[in-house]
This record gives structure tokens, sequence and C-alpha cells, in this order.
């Protein structure tokens, strides 16, 4: 069998209080692990996070691909999901192949947050924009409609 190697994963649910040392403890015979990125369960586009769950949900991202010599990762490749049962833990997680990794940046966090700040102060100046042209619009559809209406 002929596939690429993976270079990241996602499991979907786990554990709120799961920590990246507890997955770096299930994870250290996979391969180096460059990061893990946590998400909220159901996450919608933007700068929310609701926490509020027992659940969370998370990437794992590696240094480099890992071989495909394992079954689990060949079942991982064939976007089917791998039952991990833990070793250091309670239950099992489900491991799949995250199909749209995140890539790396050398931005920090100021950074970002500040490009944020940014964009969305762009995004308001610009739905004041769009709130003065409707109003504009409107007006001129008024104006049009009271000079070709019959008298």
């Amino acid at each position: 069998m002929n596939v690429a190697p993976i270079h990241s994963i996602y499991i979907p649910r786990m554990s709120v209080y799961t920590t990246e040392q507890n997955i770096a403890m299930e994870f250290q015979e996979w391969g180096p692990i460059a990061r893990i990125d946590f998400t909220p369960i159901n996450k919608k586009p933007g700068f929310t996070e609701d926490m509020m769950s027992e659940l969370k949900s998370a990437f794992i991202h590696f240094y480099y691909a890992l071989s495909s010599e394992h079954t689990k990762l060949v079942l991982i490749q064939q976007n089917q999901a791998y039952k991990m049962y833990l070793k250091y833990g309670i239950g099992y997680w489900l491991v799949l192949q995250n199909k749209s990794p995140v890539p790396y940046t050398m931005m920090n966090t100021s950074q970002i947050v500040d490009n944020c700040r940014y964009l969305e102060q762009r995004v308001e100046q610009q739905q004041c924009t769009i709130d003065e042209l409707k109003a504009a619009l409107e007006a001129v559809q008024q104006q049009v409609y009271l000079l070709i209406s019959p008298i």
C-alpha cells in the first residue's frame, strides 16, 4: 500500500481536563510532537471560545511525517477511525486524520492577536460604510419612485 505519511492527527472528543502532557505521554511512540491545538467542541468561526462543555477536541501536530508501517496509521490514512485505548488514563480516544491542518506561523501570539484586532477594526469600518451606502441607496430609490410614480 502506497499512502502518504501523516503529519497531524485529530481527536474529536476528550476530557476538558486533558493536558498537553497527558497527550505527549500517550503518543510518545508515535513521534516527536511539535504542538497541540485544543478547540471547543462544535467551534464556530471567530474568536469565541466556549469551554463550558466537559469535552474538547485536539489536533496533534508532529515534527515530521509518521511512517505508515503501523496498522493504526494505515487505518487513519484511509480515513478510518483508530480506537486508541489510553495507557495512562481511563477509556479511549478516537484518532482520525487531520484533513485541514493549521500551518505553522513565525508570528508569536501577541502579533497574531494584534493582527486580529486590526482586522476586527477594519470589519467594523466596512460595516459602517455598508450601512451608510444602504441608507443612501434607499434614499435614491425613494426619489426615483417619487419621480416615476403616477400622479
